[in-house]
């Protein structure tokens, strides 16, 4: 026999050493649990169990819609309370609103225990769709409040929506979103942002579109990130009088919304690039990274990602997808948390794109100090198939530097949809492990999966999302590890 020498039983025993090291750093998961519907709740409408907001690692809060007996869908909230998940709950309806109410929730934060927020749009008496903040104390939710929108909005708004709220302290929280102005030809889009301060939500005041914004500018503000009180940015996309859609940006500095801007993509992108941005985070104050996805001189939909510096937008860079995707990759981004940052230069970044077999893959994209490195392919369980056209990484928490954690969905072999928890350590991504579903379920079915996930520390994390159950009704469970 061969004798080994010494230097290979080295390496050998090193990377022992390091598989061991990744598996005591990783978080151990315990088993999901099913969500607790209010009396009379049959399950989660469409899946919608995805909005996800955590104080601390054991003091969290989720929302989602859920269906009742007689088919209506009411909005539904349910507190982690030091690691312990009550039974959901109805959220009541504003006052004036409709008996359906058709709530929809959209954005969630918590500044400290018990202490959230809520925000989203419901429908009125008048059939008006409005948009709404809730607040609650020691986990007690007030009754949602109706925004009051900027001056130029009409008396009957049709369209007004808050997408996303970031809370810096208790009572001091910022939202944005859009609504309909009170042009009497037609109404046009246009974005806004709310403060509260002290408690008190003000009136929402207009961000002004960059100069060349269509009379209709079809503006969307998908993602908002604070890195303290009145410092935040948000981020989306626009129409300009071309028609062409644009990445936009908007920064809120000492309380005040500066100009909205459109930001500058890769030198490769089309003149026609419809791009958006989905994501942002910020480490402090002007010091944030957005992503998106553009087209390409070439008819290519690639992801790219912009870093502020300093209060001031940087160019767009490409994201360099696995060796393996298809020569128009088709990046897609859900939208629902896949970016996240543990320091400035220091960021993951997660979704789905096309390998070279036209198979739906996940991936993951790591910013060390500063530098993209390209995609890694997820690496599913054993007997996988593929990620899936509803597949890939929807949600990521950075709680360290290279220790990463992500939320995923795939196909299984037996094409059911299965969630997967993924695990970054010394910046390696290991293989992805399946989330065990409650009651024996065997699938998370189309619209369900892994919608949110926060980590406090490299083996804290909160999850939530949704699965089938054996009555073909979405219900929603919650994954924690500690």
């Amino acid at each position: 026999m061969k004798r080994l020498r010494w230097t290979t039983v080295t390496i050998t025993l090193a990377g022992l050493l390091a598989s061991s090291a990744a598996l005591a750093a990783a978080p151990t998961w315990k088993g999901a649990e099913q969500a607790v519907l209010p009396s009379g709740g049959v399950g989660f409408y469409q899946g919608q169990f995805s909005t996800l907001a955590c104080a601390s690692g054991a003091n969290c809060v989720a929302s989602g819609l859920y269906l009742t007996r007689n088919g209506t869908v009411h909005a539904v909230v349910d507190n982690e309370i030091n690691g312990v998940w009550r039974a959901a709950q109805a959220l009541n309806s504003p006052a004036g609103a409709s008996t359906s109410a058709s709530m929809s929730v959209y954005g969630a934060s918590c500044a400290s225990p018990g202490s959230c927020v809520l925000v989203g749009s419901y429908q009125d008496s008048a059939g008006n769709v409005q948009a709404f903040a809730a607040n609650s104390k020691a986990t007690i939710w007030s009754t949602p409040r109706k925004v009051t929108l900027p001056a130029n909005a009409p008396a009957n708004e049709s369209g007004a929506l808050l997408r996303s709220v970031n809370c810096s302290s208790a009572g001091n929280c910022t939202a944005v979103g859009s609504y309909l102005d009170a042009n009497v030809n037609f109404p046009r889009s246009l974005a806004m942002g709310v403060s509260e301060v002290n408690g008190t939500w003000r009136q929402a005041v207009t961000i002004a579109l960059p100069s060349d914004a269509n009379a209709n500018s079809l503006v969307a503000l998908n993602q908002l990130a604070c890195a303290s009180a009145g410092n935040c940015a948000a981020v989306g996309s626009y129409v300009d009088h071309n028609n062409v859609t644009h990445a936009l940006v908007v920064n809120q500095v000492n309380g005040a919304w500066k100009a909205a801007q459109a930001l500058v993509l890769p030198g490769n992108a089309s003149a026609y690039a419809g791009a958006s941005l989905s994501g942002v985070h910020c480490t402090g104050a002007g010091q944030c990274v957005a992503v998106g996805v553009y087209n390409t001189v070439d008819a290519r939909l690639e992801a790219f990602a912009s870093s502020e510096v300093n209060g001031t937008w940087r160019r767009g860079q490409m994201l360099q997808m696995p060796a393996n995707a298809l020569a128009n990759p088709k990046v897609f981004f859900y939208g629902f948390g896949e970016l996240a940052c543990s320091s400035t230069g220091n960021c993951a970044v997660g979704g789905q794109y096309r390998d070279n077999q036209g198979n739906y893959q996940g991936f993951v994209i790591g910013q060390t100090n500063g530098l993209w490195l390209r995609a890694n392919e997820v690496v599913l369980p054993s007997g996988a198939l593929y990620a899936g056209q509803n597949g890939g990484v929807v949600a990521l928490s950075c709680p360290a530097k290279n220790a990463c954690r992500a939320g995923a969905a795939y196909v299984d072999a037996n094409g059911n949809y299965q969630a997967l928890t993924l695990t970054q350590t010394n910046g390696k991504w290991l293989q992805g492990q399946r989330v065990a579903l409650p009651n024996g379920a065997t699938s998370v079915g189309v619209a369900g999966g892994l919608y949110g996930l926060i980590c406090t520390t490299s083996t804290t994390c909160s999850a939530i999302g949704s699965f089938i159950d054996s009555a073909s009704n979405y219900q929603g469970f919650a994954l924690a590890s500690r």
